[in-house]
């Protein structure tokens, strides 16, 4: 570390990034870091997996702190197991093993 202080108040990056392109009437990119759309949007399996078991190996800044809410997982049909186990968590449904393989078998046919 450096051990410098700014005011910088990082929490209004995206707000700022927002302010200056409706200004310059220039898009932000949606993969550009930090600002970007997809910045904390997580669609590859492998990925997805890695940020569920610990979210510091692909999110190097909180998404909080620049201003984005969380970090999304979205199911594409490059998802895993694991992202598709983790939103049917999310909705109140627990599945393992054979049902859930069958459950992502059909997700894959869908997302495909």
């Amino acid at each position: 570390e450096l051990d410098a202080h700014t005011d910088i108040n990082t929490r209004e990056f995206i707000k700022a990034s927002r302010l200056v392109s409706s200004i310059t009437g220039m898009n932000v990119q949606a993969n550009k870091a930090i600002v970007g759309a997809n910045a904390f949007a997580h669609s590859s399996g492998i990925h997805q997996d890695g940020v569920l078991k610990k979210r510091d190996t692909y999110e190097i800044i909180d998404p909080a702190e620049v201003g984005v809410g969380a970090s999304q997982i979205v199911l594409t049909a490059r998802s895993g197991h694991a992202a598709l186990k983790h939103r049917l968590e999310e909705l109140g449904y627990v599945y393992e093993g054979d049902e859930l393989d069958r459950i992502y078998t059909a997700f894959l046919d869908v997302a495909d």
